[in-house]
């Protein structure tokens, strides 16, 4: 029997209004393969009629998981993404095919690092990374497979239950080609997403979990100030100086670090490394050791 590759093209209903060109795509770099990503402005369905277009222009915060505005977005992998022994892909729900369900894990990993990515950098801390889990329903993912270029059969399935509305005009040009070139090129700190999270816990009104992720955040933080700025420095000399005890006998510089106390690294390992210390600040200090 003939061997066939495919490759695949994913549509996707996003339950968050991107802030930028409508219609304006990016190419997404991961470890072993980029992509493009196109986005278009599209509003829920059912929520559309009369009093809903005067709505286009106000910014709903409170809707934070809101139902009206949403992104259209349009995923062209890299293939070939499958081989198979038939002349054709059957249409299947993405639950029941798993060559669909792969296709669908490979473009939430592309949507998903375009999710950080513009959270980071324009702070908007409530847009949150899409789940499988989200999906229900039907019609909101599409994926169209291809063969030898040709068009060869689609599989559709899910619904985003929910959205987020950030109804505002598009952000600066600026701020999207500085995206652009984020998605081209940098991986986005995980100190800086968790930051992030812990804002999101505010509004939400969780103040035990924004402050396990915001206190999570800060020692990432700094012990990668830390490694950056001691490479250079004998391991003996930054046990010293961050006051890590013989007996944990690390043999690197990141088990030097990862071995200190938090309270030495924010003291006497910043002050050292970078220029600067909490204890510098007498307030915030005597408030962080009460803490």
């Amino acid at each position: 029997m003939h061997s066939y590759e495919y490759w695949a093209e994913v549509k996707i209903k996003l339950p968050i209004h991107f802030l930028v060109d409508n219609g304006k795509s990016f190419i997404v770099k991961l470890s072993d393969y980029e992509c493009r990503l196109t986005l278009q402005e599209s509003y829920t369905p059912f929520l559309r009629g009369p009093g809903f277009g005067e709505m286009s222009g106000v910014e709903m915060r409170h809707d934070r998981r809101g139902l009206i505005r949403a992104s259209d977005v349009q995923i062209h992998l890299p293939g070939p993404l499958l081989e198979v022994e038939a002349d054709d892909i059957r249409s299947e729900g993405i639950e029941g095919s798993d060559p669909s369900a792969n296709v669908l894990d490979q473009a939430l990993t592309v949507i998903n690092k375009f999710v950080d990515s513009y959270r980071f950098l324009s702070d908007e801390f409530h847009v949150r990374r899409i789940l499988t889990s989200d999906l229900t329903g039907m019609w909101s993912v599409q994926i169209d497979w291809f063969k030898d270029g040709r068009y060869v059969v689609s599989s559709a399935s899910g619904n985003f239950r929910s959205g987020m509305t950030l109804a505002r005009n598009p952000a600066p040009i600026e701020f999207q080609n500085e995206l652009a070139q984020w998605l081209n090129n940098t991986e986005t700190p995980l100190h800086g997403l968790l930051l992030l999270n812990a804002k999101d816990y505010v509004e939400y009104g969780d103040y035990r979990m924004a402050v396990v992720d915001s206190r999570t955040s800060l020692e990432m933080m700094v012990d990668e100030i830390l490694n950056q700025n001691f490479s250079a420095t004998p391991i003996d000399a930054v046990r010293d100086i961050l006051n890590v005890r013989p007996s944990a006998s690390p043999s690197n510089l990141h088990e030097v670090i990862g071995a200190a106390r938090i309270n030495d690294k924010l003291k006497d390992g910043l002050r050292k490394a970078a220029g600067v210390s909490l204890a510098d600040h007498t307030d915030l200090w005597s408030r962080w050791l009460a803490s």
